[in-house]
């Protein structure tokens, strides 16, 4: 049951999907066209094409064909607890270059993720955007790594 596998054109929930897939994609291209702008502030065309869906997903699919669909929780078994923190071992020629490149990159990529999360923030508020904030955004992720780097 949990066999990853391609979907055959012959399943009926091969051509389900796709049909979903075309709808969610007709959302996306018309809700713009039909929904006054003020609206799709607050509903935007993507979060329509999710809510649509998981709907169909839920009540098409599930209820109405008894169609399975696989989720996270059946693919693999989710228990346990969270690992705890610690400092990993690393013998006397241990690969220090390697974990230093690993942890700038990890650095960098959260800076940048951080800097485009407030530009978009930035447009959706229509707020002009400062190069101070910026700074100031990046200084704050830094300062609360440092802080609390088991949260990280």
């Amino acid at each position: 049951e949990n066999e990853r596998r391609w979907m055959e054109l012959d399943e009926s929930r091969t051509w389900l999907t796709l049909l979903l897939v075309a709808w969610t994609m007709a959302i996306m291209v018309a809700w713009p066209k039909v929904i006054p702008p003020k609206y799709q502030r607050v509903l935007p065309s993507s979060l329509v094409a999710i809510i649509f869906g998981t709907l169909w997903e839920q009540f098409v699919h599930r209820a109405a064909l008894g169609i399975s669909t696989r989720t996270v929780g059946g693919t693999e078994q989710l228990n346990g607890s969270l690992p705890r923190w610690h400092v990993p071992q690393v013998g006397k020629d241990g690969e220090w270059g390697v974990i230093f490149q690993y942890a700038i990159s990890l650095t960098f990529v959260g800076l940048i993720e951080s800097v485009m999360t407030l530009q978009a923030c930035d447009e959706i508020t229509e707020t002009l955007p400062s190069v101070f904030r910026s700074n100031q955004e990046c200084v704050a992720q830094g300062v609360a790594n440092l802080v609390r780097p088991e949260d990280t």
